[in-house]
């Protein structure tokens, strides 16, 4: 994987991770929503909400994970120092487009660009090194 690759994910980890928070969330209060239907819940219907409320745990455990996967990707982009750094910053953990980079930092698109070409070297540089992402 490629140091652009890496970095791309930590805002897809932010997007997943929201959607999966809302979708469990939903889901669990629909589920509460109908232990409390008035009357008594007979066997099946117990049975039933249980198994969903299991259906719900890999995507739980997929959203434990993705903190650290967040991480970690915030442990490199933030170890790249200078400019490098702060072009890395502001673009995959602020999320701003290129133009606003550029007014930002009073710097052309082309020497953003240079910049941003040197950061993903530094990264790439640590990752090629193997030892960033052992757990």
């Amino acid at each position: 994987m490629t140091a652009k690759e890496l970095l791309l994910q930590y805002e897809n980890a932010i997007i997943k991770e929201k959607i999966l928070r809302d979708f469990i969330s939903s889901q669990r209060k629909m589920i509460k929503a109908l232990y409390h239907i008035p009357g008594r819940l007979d066997r099946q219907m117990k049975e039933d909400l249980s198994r969903l409320e299991k259906k719900l745990t890999p995507y739980e455990e997929e959203l434990v994970g993705i903190p650290k996967t967040k991480q970690k990707i915030f442990d490199l982009i933030t170890e790249i120092p200078g400019l490098e750094g702060e072009v890395l910053i502001r673009r995959y953990v602020n999320g701003e487009i290129w133009e606003e980079i550029c007014d930002h930092m009073h710097y052309s698109w082309n020497s953003v660009f240079k910049i941003h070409r040197r950061a993903l070297q530094m990264a790439q540089d640590r990752l090629d090194q193997g030892t960033f992402f052992d757990t």
